[in-house]
């Protein structure tokens, strides 16, 4: 899933993250995997 495809006013759960570079920049960012974002 992308952030394109979250809905609006919505409370979001990160599940799991791919191993990549973007796991390393997103953990560095404090966004871990259990993480909820409002968005």
């Amino acid at each position: 899933m992308t952030a394109a495809r979250l809905n609006n006013n919505t409370v979001h759960e990160i599940a799991s993250i791919t191993n990549s570079n973007l796991l390393v920049r997103m953990m560095e960012m404090g966004v871990l995997p259990g993480k909820k974002l409002a968005y």
